[in-house]
């Protein structure tokens, strides 16, 4: 029976492989999947709508306040005589005026309305770029076990041929052990890379909302965009969502200070009562009808706590929608330079794909040289395996340049909206 347990958990495992989902991906699905399915990006949605609920306050604030109340009460008067009556009534208050209190507040729940829009175009942005650089990192690190398997099969060719050479009595037993050595080298930084790509296509999946039994692959080789400097024209309203949260919220501060400055208004109600009272007194013998009570009125209030409260608040509103204001003044001016430096950056990593592509070219020349040179006998083992290291490192280089041209990439892109 114990041995019967490993292989029907094996079989269950191959089977649910085996009808797991397989999903194509390419770096234009990103912004589509992420909107739709991003965990995060929902829970923005969902504050949206909750902020939403808010506005509409105007309206509700002249809907009447309307109560009703009824019960049974036992009670004892003077005589010794137990009485149980019934009591009833209702009330009804109505607001006629506010102050402007309603107006102002319901300008306040529609700017923090507008302000949970404006982050969460924030917040589906932020996600795309992380989604944006895991995409790529996990294709970096695809095509980059593919460059090292390549360059694996390179050092065994070698060490074959080390071997013939060893054979022929031409080189000793010494020059293969480089080649074995290098070789195990590669083998355990293949493991690491395909580790790596493991987990990062697990957390690609929890930016794009999969379930993490899905295979995921990656359909998108390795690469930079020549014309990307047509695709970076931009003006100053593709960056300005990124500072509109912080615009609202001066706005939502402006606000609420007039709020405060309106605290020492009074408040004008209308309101009604008609109860049905219980007789409690034995001097009091009314009958049921006379015990009825009926009332209209108007009150004016004024609250001397709200007027001294009042101060307090628009002090508040006015510093911290000072600060707003300079914070404001800065990130524009810091993110103005940061497109300036991240479009030069992007510029030199351009030329450096270039370059890289040019030292591959030459460094694949200098290694079929030293080949050919190494049959000939005239180099040895060790230069030969320099030779190939070469060679393997500068397509590893080129690698991390488009990677991490692609991560400047994305997070421009992220800067102007797009």
């Amino acid at each position: 029976m114990k041995d019967l347990f490993p292989i029907t958990s094996l079989f269950f495992l191959v089977l649910s492989s085996a009808h797991a989902e397989t999903v194509l991906l390419k770096s234009s699905d990103l912004p589509r999947m992420v909107k739709e399915s991003n965990e995060l990006v929902k829970a923005g949605e969902s504050h949206e709508k909750s902020l939403q609920t808010k506005t509409g306050h105007l309206t509700r604030s002249f809907l009447p306040e309307v109560s009703l109340h009824a019960g049974q009460e036992s009670f004892t008067i003077l005589s010794n005589r137990d009485y149980s009556q019934p009591f009833f009534g209702a009330s009804l208050s109505l607001n006629l005026f506010n102050g402007g209190r309603d107006l102002i507040s319901e300008r306040i729940f529609k700017s923090e309305f507008e302000q949970g829009k404006a982050n969460q175009l924030v917040n589906v942005a932020h996600q795309l770029e992380a989604a944006r650089k895991t995409f790529w990192e996990a294709v970096y690190l695809k095509v980059m076990i593919e460059e090292m398997a390549s360059g694996l099969k390179t050092i065994q060719a070698n060490r074959n041929s080390a071997l013939k050479r060893i054979k022929s009595g031409v080189a000793t037993q010494s020059d293969r052990f480089e080649f074995d050595i290098k070789e195990s080298e590669i083998q355990q930084d293949i493991k690491k890379s395909e580790l790596e790509l493991s987990r990062v296509l697990g957390q690609l999946k929890i930016h794009l909302g999969m379930d993490s039994a899905v295979d995921l692959k990656i359909t998108e080789d390795l690469d930079h965009d020549h014309n990307w400097k047509n695709f970076m024209k931009h003006s100053e309203e593709d960056h300005d969502y990124l500072l509109k949260p912080l615009e609202l919220e001066s706005k939502s501060f402006e606000l609420k200070k007039n709020l405060a400055q309106l605290k020492w208004m009074p408040k004008l109600d209308a309101y009604a009562l008609w109860l049905q009272n219980t007789q409690r007194s034995e001097y009091d013998l009314s009958s049921a009808s006379d015990r009825e009570q009926t009332v209209l009125g108007v009150r004016a209030i004024w609250t001397l706590s709200d007027f001294v409260s009042g101060r307090a608040q628009k002090n508040e509103m006015t510093h911290r929608l000072r600060a707003n204001e300079l914070q404001l003044n800065y990130q524009k001016r810091e993110l103005e330079n940061e497109i300036h430096m991240e479009i030069k950056e992007l510029d030199l990593l351009d030329e450096m794909v270039h370059t890289a592509n040019e030292n591959i070219e030459r460094l694949t020349k200098f290694f079929k040289m030293i080949s050919e040179e190494y049959r000939r006998g005239v180099k040895t083992s060790g230069d030969m395996l320099s030779a190939s290291e070469k060679l393997i490192d500068s397509k590893i280089r080129r690698l991390k340049i488009i990677r991490d041209f692609q991560f400047a990439k994305s997070h421009l892109m992220t800067k102007l909206g797009e």
